[in-house]
């Protein structure tokens, strides 16, 4: 994908990901997901 603005090329590559690139994120999300549960139980309304 590429847009011309001004005379500036930008251009957008889309890239692969690796296995190890999404077994990392899912850990990641799985993280992101428990630390907020925890952060919700100890927070006080």
């Amino acid at each position: 994908m590429t847009f011309n603005m001004l005379f500036f090329t930008i251009t957008f590559k889309k890239r692969t990901k690796t296995l190890a690139e999404y077994v990392n994120e899912e850990r990641v999300d799985r993280l992101r997901e428990k630390h907020i549960d925890a952060v919700y139980m100890h927070r006080k309304f």
